[in-house]
């Protein structure tokens, strides 16, 4: 497959699949009812997911798109060009990898075409016998059982071979329990009743999950807290359903840990953990629509790891300044007061003794700025942080994003940014000798506000699109934009009183009546256009890169944009706080992820391809065969740059002082007394010398790693 060489592979095509895009079971077709009922009450993960229905021409959304002629060609041409290379007369000694590719494809695509579902349990498990317990891990494999449940229909021989394919081991066509191999000495078996193929890995597996088919046990739609959540997220044309019992999982592996667990007890607390009940997701389709919602049960808590779900929520009217034509949106909430002051809280209750190392740094802070947190940074902001890009002010794809920070006290703001500024000064000075050039923040004025900007002259990037950070900070906002042309035009916008996304938000954004806390938008129809744009001019280059490969991809299998525009909507993300837990939205996500593999594949092949040629160009021309230079002649000795000792940098720095206290905060004061203070003190100690250089070299190497393999996967140009 052509994803496979330029910047997806098999796994993240089976997770695109099988995970996260919303593809699962779309466009929804029949659904097996049997199978919420045989997962047991207790079940600590169940995944469903219902037939692939054959989508309908011309339909809207998801329907029409998997019904149009051109993807429908596009998906049987990758699946023929899975075929094996001895079927194409190639290596036959390549044989094995690409026959397991193919049959790997083809058992994913058809487990999806039928309903089926796949649940866990865990028998309970014994109580611990002494302080000196130690659990066996053979015996906890023993108590795990995972089910899958296939309603196959006529595929059930189609899907039992392409097991054995992958597998290499002979189930027969019959409807008989049959032993396959599972690792670690477990037992696994698969059975034919019906329609229905039952997977089972744990000892009599299989025969619970006939029990549940029977009705003999309660099913997990039986289950309250499952009841509960459904009213959340359910969709009339549901295409998945996933379940995570949170709370019944980290119970049951405190109990398996035994003295172990209940050390751990005390850490699970003080973090708020303990109230994570459950994640429920239900996946479908509403009028072509691809739609996937998510409910996380808390009991409406948000202390501890919860924190950040304390924050004021979003109002319409703090997205006012950003342009209304915007095809990129991203707001949230997050009030840094308050986060600090619950970073604060829950190190207290963890470890007393840590607060007072909390405030000393925060103190060192202070001092760093010159300024008071509480007096003069926490009021002189808002909990509005947003970034935005517009075509109306020359963005396109993201190319003129622009990021700002709500601004409550313009005085007390001015104070912090000025500060802010010095600091960015002080630090480019360095780096501008580093590189070998001048950097300098430079700063203009422009319609009655100051525009600062880094100034790099001499200052290369590399292939990468050059980055000028520029800011401004006004009345309403601190702004960054990844250019000066993005800043002026945004101030240019502001200046006129152009309207403001505000006035859309309630259409582009879902949730917006509950307690926002994010909301992302992206214009799917422009996004799409973009993207179909790009990837044709990319179509001989896939082929060579796939062909280098020994797998084969014709350009004329790319869909053409008629062919995917239509059938594209908004993408949104929005995550809303309610009085029980916290709400998830997605829009077609699928969509969503589609494009940021897209992206990243066209970035990554210019990248390497660019990056080649100028390692190309910058070779000096010489004519002698590549064999040294003549006899007589000098070769100017290349200059000798003195070797400066290696420096921490400043994350690693403050990553070091804040080990000590964070691990203070997570070790109850029962654990501690055995832990030397030695071991605190040499975690906050700055590394030698030596260290450093280690850690650099180290540094070098996974680069001079990363540029072999980008070498490797660099299609070899053919021979004149």
């Amino acid at each position: 497959m052509a994803s496979a060489s330029v910047g997806l592979g098999w796994i993240e095509i089976f997770l695109f699949l099988l995970g996260g895009s919303g593809l699962l079971g779309m466009p929804p077709g029949e659904r097996d009812a049997a199978l919420l009922k045989a997962a047991p009450q207790n079940s600590l993960v169940y995944v469903e997911w219902a037939a692939r229905g054959p989508g309908k021409v011309d339909a809207p959304g998801i329907d029409g798109l998997i019904a149009d002629p051109e993807i429908q060609f596009l998906l049987k041409s990758i699946e023929t060009g899975l075929l094996p290379e001895n079927e194409r007369g190639v290596d036959p000694d390549q044989e094995h990898s690409q026959f397991s590719s193919r049959d790997s494809f083809r058992l994913a695509k058809l487990l999806t075409a039928h309903p089926g579902c796949i649940f866990v349990t865990f028998d309970p498990p014994p109580a611990a016998n002494g302080l000196l317990f130690v659990p066996n891990p053979q015996d906890l494999l023993k108590r795990l059982h995972v089910s899958v449940i296939i309603d196959a229909g006529a595929d059930s021989d189609a899907i039992i071979d392409s097991i054995n394919q992958i597998s290499g081991h002979e189930i027969p066509h019959q409807p008989v329990m049959h032993p396959i191999p599972a690792p670690n000495g477990m037992q696994a078996s698969i059975h034919q009743e019906g329609t229905r193929l039952l997977i089972g890995l744990g000892a009599n597996t299989v025969a619970q999950i006939q029990a549940g088919l029977r009705g003999e046990v309660k099913g997990l739609d039986t289950n309250p807290r499952f009841q509960a959540g459904w009213k959340r997220v359910g969709i009339d044309r549901v295409g998945a359903v996933s379940w995570f019992d949170v709370r019944n999982t980290t119970n049951i592996v405190l109990q398996s840990l035994g003295p172990a667990g209940a050390i751990a007890q005390p850490i699970i607390q003080g973090l708020g953990a303990d109230a994570l009940d459950y994640l429920l997701t239900g996946a479908g389709v509403v009028e072509g629509t691809v739609v996937q919602r998510s409910f996380l049960a808390t009991g409406g808590r948000t202390d501890g790891i919860l924190l950040v779900a304390g924050s004021p929520p979003l109002k319409i009217e703090q997205l006012s300044h950003i342009p209304i034509d915007s095809d990129l949106v991203m707001a949230a909430s997050l009030s840094v007061g308050q986060v600090v002051k619950g970073v604060r809280e829950l190190v207290g209750k963890t470890h007393p003794l840590s607060v007072q190392v909390f405030d000393e740094t925060l103190k060192e802070l202070e001092t760093e700025l010159g300024l008071n947190l509480v007096n003069d940074v926490y009021p002189a902001f808002g909990n509005a942080w947003t970034a935005f890009s517009s075509p109306s002010e020359g963005g396109i794809a993201g190319s003129g994003l622009i990021a700002a920070l709500e601004v409550r006290d313009p005085a007390k703001a001015q104070v912090l940014y000025n500060r802010l500024l010095q600091l960015v000064e002080q630090a480019l000075a360095p780096q501008g000798a580093e590189f070998g050039g001048d950097v300098e923040l430079k700063q203009q004025e422009f319609l009655g506000h100051a525009i600062s900007y880094v100034n790099g002259s001499g200052l290369s990037l590399g292939v990468n699109p050059t980055v000028i950070p520029t800011f401004c900070l006004t009345r309403g906002h601190v702004l960054f934009a990844v250019h000066p042309q993005a800043m002026k035009a945004h101030l240019r916008h502001l200046s006129l009183q152009r309207p403001g996304f505000d006035r859309v938000a309630m259409k582009k954004l879902s949730l917006t009546k509950d307690e926002l806390l994010l909301g992302c938008y992206l214009d799917g129809v422009r996004s799409v256009q973009t993207l179909s744009g790009l990837i044709p001019f990319l179509g001989q280059t896939i082929a060579e890169i796939v062909h280098t490969q020994g797998g084969t991809f014709d350009p004329f299998v790319i869909p053409s944009s008629v062919a995917l525009v239509p059938y594209a909507g908004d993408i949104t993300l929005s995550v809303a706080r309610v009085n029980d837990g916290i709400l998830m939205e997605s829009r077609n996500p699928h969509l969503g992820i589609g494009m940021i593999a897209g992206f990243v594949t066209v970035n990554n092949w210019f990248h390497n391809g660019y990056a080649g040629y100028l390692q190309a160009q910058s070779k000096p021309a010489t004519n002698d065969g590549g064999l040294g230079a003549a006899e007589g002649q000098v070769v100017p000795a290349v200059a000798e740059k003195p070797v400066e000792a290696p420096k921490e940098k400043p994350g690693d720095a403050a990553a070091r002082r804040a080990a000590p206290i964070l691990m203070k905060a997570m070790i109850p004061d029962g654990v501690q007394q055995f832990i030397p203070d030695d071991v605190f003190r040499k975690l906050a100690e700055p590394p030698s010398p030596e260290a450093l250089k280690q850690r650099e070299d180290r540094r070098k190497e996974l680069e001079a790693r990363k540029r072999e393999r980008l070498e490797r996967r660099r299609p070899k140009q053919p021979l004149p």
